[in-house]
């Protein structure tokens, strides 16, 4: 078929006129039969505006928010525990239902939907608890409007009396005299106040012979004590006494010793004899008895010099005596005096004690030293300042004691 356009209403062809009008004619006959009508020069077809409603409506269903389907409805089920029944979507049985829902059934076609009454709970009935009463609480104050306070009655005060007469017990100064040395805490310094030079000398070599806190710890596991008094060579480790050897008598002690010189035979370093060391400062059989026994000691040993008997008990307070007089025999007198010198008085205290090393650094005893000059020097410049004689402008004056031996008198350790 030819082409055939409209423009302006007029159909344009590029075939002769009559023939054209004819295929025209026959077009528009041809179209009738399909459906097609012509309207102000514009061909519309039914089937496409069909088509375009269509889309249209698709389009239009696409842009509408999704709706989730609404969940089929259960049927009741008459088995099912009450306690489920009233779960979601779920009918009720008719016992629970008090009020009927109307309106459920599907609307009619311009039927104006009725919204569905409120379903009420069932009642159940329960046994009211009995009310227990409570006392009305007290009228609180508001704001601004305290309440007056009230006065606390008089106390009074009565002066407690004094019973340190009656106890024995004296009144201090703040400072703790202890009585019994066995409860003084070890020291491992020379920070002990009250102590003289001399004291602080015996301090220093007992330090250095092991009596600290953390060596007399070991002790605790014999069950032997861990005071300083009670320190025994090894700590009990080559053998332990039956007690605390500052509870025992000489006569106890000395058995003691003679038992630990047989276990430490060929054990103790720089010796083959063993060795009986036991106390603060470590004080071995021989000095204390001599060739002797506690029931009769030696006269030059120490026990005798300072008339000590098979009986008497092995004390701090004996210690320390045994301490000073070891220390005066090593030449504290004559140092004071000035007749012998620093060196000359640490070779002595050397010689008696394995711990001290000479004024030349030697080990006299081969068995380690732990105390050297320069660790007793300020103790010594100490004891000197503490005996300077007096300037004396009346010599009528002069206590009796000057120019007579003095021995430091030995004080409780404070």
């Amino acid at each position: 078929m030819a082409n055939i356009s409209i423009t302006g209403g007029t159909l344009v062809s590029d075939i002769p006129v009559e023939k054209e009008r004819k295929e025209v004619v026959e077009t528009i006959a041809t179209v009738n039969e399909n459906n097609v009508s012509v309207k102000r020069g514009t061909l519309a077809m039914k089937r496409v505006r069909e088509m375009v409603d269509v889309i249209q409506g698709g389009i239009e269903a696409m842009n509408q928010p999704k709706t989730e389907p609404e969940p089929e409805k259960t049927p009741f089920d008459p088995d099912r525990e009450f306690s489920q029944s009233f779960r979601t979507d779920v009918t009720p049985p008719p016992e629970a239902q008090t009020t009927q829902v109307s309106g459920m059934a599907a609307p009619q076609a311009g039927q104006e939907v009725t919204p569905p009454q409120p379903i009420s709970s069932p009642q159940f009935k329960t046994t009211e608890s009995p009310s227990i009463s409570r006392p009305e609480a007290e009228e609180r104050p508001t704001i601004g409007q305290l309440p007056p306070i009230q006065e606390r009655p008089e106390v009074e005060v009565t002066e407690l009396p004094d019973t340190t007469a009656a106890s024995g017990v004296q009144p201090t100064n703040g400072k703790v005299d202890y009585k019994d040395p066995t409860d003084i805490p070890l020291p491992d310094s020379l920070e002990v106040t009250g102590l003289t030079g001399a004291q602080k000398i015996l301090e220093k070599i007992a330090i250095g012979e092991g009596a600290t806190v953390d060596k007399l710890n070991q002790q605790k596991q014999f069950g032997i004590g861990t005071s300083k008094y009670d320190m025994v060579y090894n700590y009990g480790k080559s053998l332990a006494p039956s007690k605390p050897v500052s509870t025992m008598t000489l006569s106890e002690l000395y058995d003691f010793q003679t038992n630990l010189i047989n276990a430490t035979k060929g054990k103790v370093k720089g010796t083959t004899l063993g060795t009986s060391a036991v106390g603060k400062y470590q004080i071995i059989r021989t000095s204390l008895f001599g060739s002797g026994t506690a029931e009769n000691p030696e006269e030059k040993s120490w026990a005798k010099k300072l008339g000590l008997k098979a009986d008497t008990v092995f004390s701090p307070e004996v210690q320390e005596q045994i301490g000073m007089l070891a220390l005066e025999e090593a030449g504290l007198q004559s140092f004071i005096e000035g007749t012998r010198n620093e060196n000359q008085f640490q070779d002595r205290i050397a010689n008696i004690w394995a711990s001290v090393a000479t004024s030349s650094g030697e080990d006299v005893y081969g068995q380690g030293v732990a105390t050297f000059k320069k660790d007793l020097r300020p103790l010594f410049q100490q004891v000197k300042d503490e005996n300077k004689p007096d300037d004396f402008s009346d010599p009528t004056e002069v206590p009796e004691a000057r120019g007579k031996k003095v021995i430091p008198k030995v004080r409780p350790e404070q």
